[in-house]
């Protein structure tokens, strides 16, 4: 057993890793038993890229952002091969989220609960007034350059504050296809739709609700319906946690008007993130490349 060394770039923001050859939960056991809590045991696999050389965090994060602490690592749902990880932060970021989501363009936005999810690549960062969650990462160190952003990106929050206007439009650019990925997939018809995809779609613009997807209900889907309410609390639709035993309600919606909008292929993103000024971030090239935001 020996430490993973955490880059300098992510010094203090990411807990201690430990590399073991042993029985993983053997070992966990043991550090819990001595006090040390740990937030998961991963398969350790080598990195996909070369460690970025960035400089260490901005000093002042920690004031701004109140500390992270890392609760959870596990296997993305959508994307098993991927990391998802959740964090919990110090500090309410009522006040900075509508900055962030001025400072980043396109994604999901929901001003009045506060909060904000965005699409880099293929993965999904979200924030909440307590919470950042990255879904999707490749692996632990992208796991940390996606850390090292987002506090990047709430330290220039911060920074811009008082400089710029608070972003108050809801925004809706995340959708059937992340809903689509939480469906269980059988095709099955009950919801009278030709397939998954075509259901997702009509829950995208309300004109069906999560609960009439049937098989999502069943107990051995409640991994989909874990997921697929959590997007619903992310992006502002109503996800049932329960599916009443009486009827199979078909009613229909009316769609938003905001929901119109053609959804964006797989493997595109309209909100790839870019925050203005940060040219230090190291991931080169993505949030690090400076967009500035509409005047």
């Amino acid at each position: 057993m020996e430490p993973l060394a955490i880059p300098e770039f992510c010094r203090g923001i990411a807990s201690p890793c430990l590399v073991t050859t042993a029985g993983a939960q053997r070992v966990v056991q043991e550090l819990e038993s001595r006090g040390i809590q740990c937030t998961a045991a991963i398969p350790y696999k080598p990195f996909m890229r070369e460690t970025p050389q960035a400089s260490p965090p901005d000093p002042r994060w920690r004031g701004i952002v109140g500390g992270i602490r890392i609760r959870k690592v596990r296997q993305s749902f959508t994307a098993p091969q991927r990391l998802r990880v959740e964090t919990t932060l110090g500090k309410d970021l009522k006040d900075l989220i509508p900055i962030m989501a001025r400072l980043i363009r396109g994604g999901a936005y929901r001003p009045a609960a506060r909060m904000f999810a965005f699409e880099e690549e293929h993965r999904l960062i979200s924030f909440s007034r307590d919470s950042f969650i990255i879904s999707r990462a490749d692996d632990l160190l992208d796991a940390w350059i996606m850390l090292r952003c987002g506090v990047d990106l709430m330290c220039s929050a911060w920074d811009k504050r008082n400089s710029l206007e608070p972003e108050h439009e809801a925004r809706h650019g995340i959708g059937a296809i992340e809903i689509f990925k939480r469906l269980p997939g059988d095709n099955c018809g009950q919801c009278r739709c030709g397939n998954c995809m075509e259901f997702a779609q009509e829950v995208f613009t309300c004109r069906r609700r999560v609960v009439e997807c049937v098989p999502l209900f069943e107990q051995r889907n409640s991994r989909y319906l874990e997921s697929i309410c959590w997007l619903g609390d992310v992006i502002g639709i109503t996800v049932e946690r329960s599916r009443p035993a009486l009827e199979h309600d078909m009613r229909r919606h009316v769609p938003r008007p905001h929901h119109a909008t053609a959804e964006q292929s797989p493997g595109k993103s309209e909100s790839s993130a870019n925050i203005e000024g940060e040219n230090d971030s190291p991931a080169a090239g993505s949030w690090g490349s400076a967009r500035r935001p509409p005047e």
